[in-house]
């Protein structure tokens, strides 16, 4: 059975000018996907025609992205795969596999949504006779931050000796460039001898990233994995930096903007909303042991309300008390806190005659953020002295501010002159971060967290999740 690979629904014919104004084929309004495939050496083999739209592909914030499956209609005697007759060899282990999209709103370059490898293929016959292809494709992401691994002794800085620390910002760069200056001005090199390359390759630092974060530190990485390291450095530094990880085979690494990057109204731009509360990872109590006698807490104030909720980590890498301790406030300061991370469902709007409905999702990324307007909401509160917020009575209280001399008008409050509570309300008109987001055709949910620090869920099981090779005191 033969398998015919060329340009198909993506060519001229019916994406292009050819297609009347306004209807469902005209580029002006609609979008396509284009998977190209390309050998391990990167010559170009040609394009998967037949995959329905890619659906799941998912980044998250300070973390790798998801692997994919490709599920293609095809016999599995002759699914194009290598050494097949006939066969361009696209289905092979270890081919490249992108995945473009095109069209309305989109630069004509396109945009790159997935970049990985093949890394499962599963031919499937079922009892009806129905044959198919299972394609897993692993994004590099994964490889260079979950397989990637320090296995030697890197140190960063003289563990007691405030003077030779370093920037966390070129403490994490240096991780992709293969080396960094040290507090004398001599260049270190930090390239991993197995590959004879930096330990994040193919990754390379974005040039938008920030050089520096201001607040330094030092660390000795050994036997752990990429993301492991790169999760202990934005432990160290600030807490609202964050790193992202594209697929252009870049990593960009700066602070989550304090304005929104986007405003979208419930109603127009969001089709379904949930914000759930949650003090189940709640851990209040922090005790890091190092080696020997290096130790660092940290207890927040909710445990008189909530008793304790203890995490502990025992690390002999950790060799000094000041790294430590911020590693102890660091934790601290992203667990102790009620978790809530509100998911949004976002239709794709491409240019058509249903103007204002939907949102551009394909400029949406991970370390943007988001305020969320509701507009049916009032335009201003009642006369008189507004409730505390987090103290509104249903069908008495008013909306605005105990604190400042007139009411606070819903949907523009300032930080400072409204008393913050526990309502799931706190969604609405405030600026949070995109934790992750979960790309459809039509559609994007995004995962919205609040506070700064709570950047991955995943940093506190990276050693079961991720291979790290954890030392014991």
């Amino acid at each position: 059975m033969s398998v015919g690979y060329g340009l198909g629904s993506y060519g001229s014919g019916l994406y292009g000018a050819g297609a009347p104004s306004g209807s469902p084929q005209d580029a002006n309004f609609q979008k396509f996907q284009v998977i190209k495939v390309y050998d391990p050496t990167g010559v170009f083999l040609g394009t998967i025609d037949d995959a329905s739209y890619i659906t799941g592909i998912k980044d998250t914030i300070n973390a790798a992205s998801d692997a994919i499956h490709i599920i293609l209609p095809r016999a599995i005697d002759a699914f194009d795969g290598q050494y097949q007759p006939g066969s361009a060899g696209t289905i092979a282990m270890g081919n490249t596999i992108q995945i473009w999209m095109y069209g309305a709103g989109i630069a004509s370059s396109g945009i790159l949504r997935f970049n990985g490898i093949i890394d499962t293929i599963t031919p499937k016959l079922d009892e009806n006779g129905g044959q198919s292809v299972d394609v897993l494709c692993t994004p590099y992401s994964q490889l260079a931050l979950g397989d990637h691994a320090v296995t030697t002794t890197l140190n960063i800085g003289t563990s007691g000796t405030s003077s030779t620390y370093i920037d966390t910002g070129v403490m994490f760069s240096q991780f992709f460039t293969g080396s960094y200056v040290d507090s004398t001005g001599t260049t270190q090199s930090t390239i991993d001898a197995i590959t004879g390359n930096p330990y994040g390759a193919p990754y390379t630092m974005d040039p938008a990233s920030a050089s520096a974060t201001g607040q330094k530190s030092q660390f000795s990485f050994q036997n752990q994995t990429v993301l492991s390291a790169l999760s202990n450095v934005l432990l160290l530094g600030p807490n609202n930096y964050f790193f992202r990880v594209n697929p252009n085979k870049t990593v960009f690494f700066g602070q989550i903007p304090n304005s929104p990057t986007y405003t979208l109204l419930l109603g127009q731009h969001i089709t379904s909303i949930e914000f759930p509360q949650d003090n189940v990872p709640r851990k209040n109590v922090v005790v890091i042991q190092g080696n020997g006698t290096v130790k660092g807490t940290y207890t927040g104030s909710s445990v008189s309300s909530l008793g304790q909720r203890v995490y502990f980590k025992a690390d002999n890498r950790i060799t000094d008390t000041n790294t430590a301790q911020a590693l102890a406030n660091g934790i601290g300061a992203l667990l102790d806190q009620t978790v809530i991370r509100a998911k949004v469902k976002i239709p794709d709007y491409r240019g058509d005659t249903q103007s204002g409905l939907g949102f551009d999702i394909e400029k949406f990324q991970v370390g943007e953020t988001v305020k969320i307007v509701d507009a049916r909401a009032p335009a201003s509160s009642a006369t008189g002295a507004g409730s505390i917020w987090g103290g509104f009575v249903w069908g008495g209280g008013k909306w605005g501010a105990a604190s400042s001399g007139s009411p606070t008008i819903w949907g523009s409050f300032n930080w400072g002159q409204a008393t913050w509570g526990t309502s799931l309300g706190a969604i609405f008109n405030t600026v949070t971060p995109i934790m992750a987001i979960t790309r459809s055709f039509h559609f994007a949910e995004l995962e919205l967290g609040f506070k700064a620090p709570s950047l991955n869920k995943k940093v506190f099981d990276i050693e079961a999740k991720m291979n790290d090779a954890t030392l014991l005191g």
